[in-house]
């Protein structure tokens, strides 16, 4: 016979065995792969200064078995539009303008299993359908996705720099 002592110990030890034994949490984004480069356009005949811009290139790598439908897209706390692509690995950058001692072509995404999709951002939204949660607001870049029903948040703290390209 078991005394009435032992029986919450042993209730005990059931739970944590219980719960040693559920499956972790599971992402279906393997990996986020942000980048920033800045684009100067040359010189402007009125006032002699030059144009910089700025151009993103965002990569999910999703696992093999699972879909995503990227629902909404921050960067620097301002949502943006854009578009999804499926895209092959690895992922080479062209330097247009490379300088001494380093390679033409840059990896951006090398080979890897699961399938990549390419994000492509398009310019700030006007009219902006959902806020940044208060506790993500750090991200320089913040993606929500959704996958079987549930809705879930990528970002980048900070966007790897690229070499600038110039353009004449």
């Amino acid at each position: 016979m078991i005394s009435g002592k032992l029986i919450p110990g042993i209730l005990f030890l059931i739970a944590v065995c219980t719960i040693a034994m559920q499956k972790p949490q599971t992402y279906p984004v393997k990996r986020i792969y942000g980048y920033k480069q800045s684009i100067i356009k040359g010189v402007k005949p009125q006032n002699n200064a030059t144009a910089i811009s700025e151009k993103q290139f965002v990569y999910l790598l999703v696992k093999q078995d699972s879909k995503i439908d990227v629902a909404h897209v921050w960067l620097n706390g301002a949502e943006v539009d854009f578009s999804v692509q499926d895209v092959k690995t690895p992922v080479l950058l062209d330097l247009e303008n490379p300088t001494l001692n380093k390679p033409r072509q840059l990896t951006l995404v090398p080979k890897r299993d699961g399938h990549l999709q390419q994000v492509v951002l398009a310019g700030i939204k006007h009219t902006t359908s959902r806020a940044i949660p208060n506790h993500l607001k750090t991200f320089e870049l913040l993606i929500a996705y959704q996958h079987s029903g549930k809705t879930y948040y990528l970002g980048c703290k900070k966007l790897k720099l690229l070499p600038t390209e110039v353009n004449p």
